[in-house]
């Protein structure tokens, strides 16, 4: 059985991040699945700097849920950048507001990735598009989750 973390709704602020970071660091664990949906305490303004050394501290994660944790753009770019030195095969970023220039660079940078979840984000139609062109040319995503982002044909025509 593969090693699965799994904080969602816990409201975790940077130390618990730092914590858990030295823990899964001490102790070696190997973990493949990490879900921390709606867990972030975001009024904790240096929990993405944290959250992105934790990250890198865990090449082995193969799975990542980060729906409902919104972090500004910069932040979010930082956790891709993080997320580039790792192997994953299933993203969830619904509900993240992350349709930014930092997660096209990420999918160009990321052709393992198997299952990506943008269900209800939020972007401008130029994301949308730029997105739609990054996505039309990844060579293994089987699994493409974009409900509730109002996004129609007309749109990205």
């Amino acid at each position: 059985m593969s090693p699965e973390i799994d904080l969602s709704g816990a409201k975790l602020n940077s130390e618990d991040i730092k914590n858990l970071s030295r823990v899964v660091t001490d102790y070696k664990i190997s973990v493949t699945h990490l879900n921390l949906s709606h867990g972030l305490d975001f009024k904790d303004k240096s929990i993405s700097q944290e959250l992105t050394q934790f990250l890198q501290n865990i090449p082995t994660l193969k799975s990542l849920n980060l729906s409902g944790c919104l972090f500004s753009n910069t932040e979010m770019d930082r956790v891709f950048e993080a997320l580039e030195k790792i192997c994953l095969t299933s993203l969830d970023l619904s509900e993240t507001y992350s349709l930014t220039s930092g997660l096209c660079a990420y999918l160009d940078k990321a052709p393992q990735l198997k299952s990506l979840n943008l269900r209800n984000n939020k972007g401008d139609i130029a994301s949308f598009v730029k997105l739609v062109d990054v996505l039309a040319n990844h060579p293994s995503l089987a699994s493409l989750n974009l409900e509730e982002n109002d996004i129609d044909d007309a749109s990205l025509m």
